[in-house]
């Protein structure tokens, strides 16, 4: 997270060698991977305050235990709540049954609770799916795409620019930068800029030997290829009555 994108949510954005000796609690949400493999360790909990609280969730590995026990036993570390291990299934339990650590499985999506949540959310799924109504599908990615490129008014849309893009991938000597699409003339159809430019991307990058691309991760991608798409959309007349076009330029 950027220090610009903690600031519009009046977060202060802060290094972990500015955060650590503010710290009381320290909770981790991050994946174990090398800059994160034992993030937690006695350099990091010394830097803390005398009696910090550390819980786990995230990823065996994240926290050195032996060092996160000896602190527990010297008394800076105040406590810990742990549901992920270095080792799985475990074989030392001196950490988990330690009086200052609540250990649990890690099963948070298991309860009841949880279940029948999990069961809500798929449903509220359907609704909105099966009706094509263009009101997003909650927890999919990309979803304004994805509903739009459902609607059938927008199919033919869909179509021009994949189509239209693989040409201009083809012939074009630009398979990567910036590539602009635009729309000349009134559209019937709505919101074209949510699905017209992965449309767009996904004719260069099957133009380009790419597969398995469709409007939900086209944009990812894109830019993983080092392709932009601009959208410009204009109401100046184009071919005369009520046509609309669609140019993608280099």
């Amino acid at each position: 997270i950027s220090a610009e994108v903690a600031q519009e949510n009046n977060v202060k954005w802060l290094t972990l060698e500015e955060m650590w000796p503010l710290c009381d609690y320290i909770t981790v949400h991050v994946p174990l991977i090398p800059p994160t493999k034992y993030l937690i360790c006695k350099a990091t909990l010394d830097k803390c305050k005398k009696g910090v609280k550390v819980i786990n969730v995230a990823r065996g590995g994240i926290i050195n235990e032996t060092e996160l026990l000896e602190a527990l036993n010297n008394g800076q570390c105040g406590g810990a709540g742990l549901d992920v291990f270095e080792v799985e299934p475990l074989k030392d339990w001196n950490l988990v049954e330690h009086p200052k650590v609540l250990a649990t499985s890690h099963l948070g999506a298991s309860t009841k609770e949880a279940q029948l949540k999990c069961g809500q959310e798929v449903a509220s799924q359907f609704v909105p799916f099966s009706t094509n109504a263009n009101t997003g599908l909650p927890g999919v990615l990309n979803s304004p795409a994805l509903v739009s490129s459902l609607s059938q008014e927008n199919a033919p849309w869909l179509m021009l620019a994949t189509n239209l893009a693989h040409i201009v991938g083809k012939i074009s000597s630009k398979s990567t930068g910036t590539f602009e699409a635009t729309v000349i003339g009134k559209s019937n159809s709505g919101n074209l800029k949510s699905f017209i430019p992965a449309a767009v991307s996904i004719g260069l990058l099957n133009a380009a030997g790419q597969t398995g691309v469709n409007v939900v991760n086209a944009s990812s991608l894109a830019e993983k290829a080092g392709i932009k798409i601009n959208f410009v959309q204009s109401d100046v007349e184009c071919c005369g009555g009520d046509t609309s076009c669609l140019k993608i330029s280099t």
